[in-house]
């Protein structure tokens, strides 16, 4: 199984392919979690997880990921995380943001790859959907921009922060 990525869209020169691990370091003892987008070799489709777990996701569609084990650096989670819950080992991930909250953070990875071969081994289903359709699935709300915004040659990476 042979999986490429895009040039970084967002490379400065200063923040290369695993950005968010040159930036934030292992993870550490706070909330760090990683979600991954898979998307097609034409970037016409994305692969998605039909959660089921926290209950404020239950029945969305969100990108593959979870939590980053203490010392492991986050392209590492992103990696282990997809061959746990996907089945594939994809060592192409790019982190393109950061979404920072209270307790902790998420980092972002997008890559491409056979998203076909993708086979669901959680209780979560997998599932591939056309991005041009994505408006009018039922996803974590922050999907509607974070996808697009990977896929944006234009965008640097960049963070955002919830506030309460």
């Amino acid at each position: 199984m042979s999986t490429t990525a895009r040039p970084n869209p967002f490379n400065t020169g200063n923040i290369g392919e695993r950005s968010a691990d040159l930036v934030f370091g292992p993870a550490k003892k706070t909330k760090m979690y990683v979600v991954g987008f898979l998307f097609d070799k034409k970037l016409e489709r994305v692969l998605l997880i039909r959660k089921n777990k926290p209950q404020w996701q239950k029945g969305l569609l969100n990108g593959v990921g979870g939590k980053a084990e203490e010392g492991e650096t986050y392209s590492q989670a992103m990696t282990r995380k997809f061959k746990e819950e996907a089945g594939l080992w994809i060592h192409t991930w790019l982190s393109f943001h950061m979404l920072k909250f209270d307790a902790g953070a998420v980092i972002f990875y997008w890559a491409t790859g056979d998203v076909d071969s993708a086979k669901s081994l959680t209780d979560e289903k997998l599932e591939i959907h056309l991005i041009s359709e994505l408006n009018s699935l039922p996803v974590i709300p922050n999907l509607r921009w974070l996808i697009p915004m990977c896929m944006d040659n234009q965008y640097e990476y960049g963070t955002s922060e919830i506030l309460v």
